[in-house]
């Protein structure tokens, strides 16, 4: 099917070339590819000391089109550069060396989104970039490096609201206990849809352009928001989960702050039956 479409495959194997090479053959078509080699990631690609007499047996199979040759950073948005240099030097060696074979280069790639931020040096020829695409940096630090923006935003709308006595308990276990009385307003969202259980007694959410608590144990489908001090709050009132209401902000980092985590998670996270809504 990847032949047919004339899709571009990343091989990190020869038993795979080999049998795309094969299956081309057969079929009278090029199989375009892009070569993984592993300068020290530890997942896919083929070892960094293999690599050369790899490529150029890829190079000479039939009906293979070698378009690219590409690694991945392991620490790229990390604070020291050690690593990302010596994974950087690994990968330009490895091009000077297929230059030095006479195999024509084809493009080399291996920035992430750290690596735009802070490691010019790992450009080469493309980068690779994914968390970028949303706007957010892989840590807090880099945020304002370039100046990029978030462009998703989580909403939902209050579905009930009630007064609550003072001692009553909220939610599963117990676990929050009214110091006085409240005014307790429900949202639809929960850990089902990516807004964790963990972040209970930690999270907020913009209601009214006012950052308030959620409280009690998070539940699969609701959770529950201390209204109390918001004036004028209403039944189907918007709740922004993530993005600004009024002056105020909530990001893809303070939510990994919450659960002791990264971004790339917690927008991995968010359920599919959270409807999306793409906008120009």
């Amino acid at each position: 099917m990847a032949l047919e479409w004339n899709l571009t495959l990343s091989i990190s194997d020869l038993d795979t070339v080999e049998a795309l090479s094969h299956l081309a053959s057969k079929l009278n078509l090029s199989a375009k590819i892009h070569v993984k080699v592993d300068t020290g990631m530890g997942r896919l690609g083929f070892p960094f000391e293999d690599a050369l007499n790899a490529i150029r047996s890829i190079y000479s199979l039939p009906h293979i089109e070698l378009k690219g040759i590409c690694t991945h950073l392991s620490t790229a948005d990390e604070p020291d550069p050690t690593y990302t240099r010596y994974q950087t030097e690994r990968f330009r060696n490895l091009r000077d060396s297929l230059s030095g074979y006479g195999i024509p280069l084809p493009m080399f790639h291996m920035g992430n989104s750290g690596a735009v931020l802070q490691h010019p040096e790992t450009y080469f020829d493309m980068v690779r970039v994914g968390i970028m695409v949303y706007g957010i940096a892989p840590s807090p630090e880099l945020q304002d490096v370039l100046p990029i923006r978030p462009i998703m935003s989580l909403k939902t709308k209050i579905i009930h609201i009630k007064k609550v006595a003072k001692g009553a308990s909220l939610s599963y276990g117990r676990t929050y206990v009214c110091p006085s009385e409240k005014l307790i307003a429900i949202i639809p969202m929960g850990y089902s849809d990516g807004l964790m259980r963990c972040m209970a007694g930690k999270i907020h959410v913009l209601i009214n352009g006012v950052r308030v608590p959620v409280v009690g144990t998070v539940c699969m489908d609701m959770c529950l928001l201390d209204v109390t001090d918001i004036e004028d709050v209403n039944i189907a009132d918007e709740a922004v989960l993530i993005g600004s209401q009024g002056e105020e902000t909530i990001t893809a980092h303070d939510w990994a702050a919450w659960q002791d985590t990264i971004p790339y998670e917690v927008l991995c996270a968010i359920g599919p039956r959270v409807k999306r809504i793409y906008q120009d």
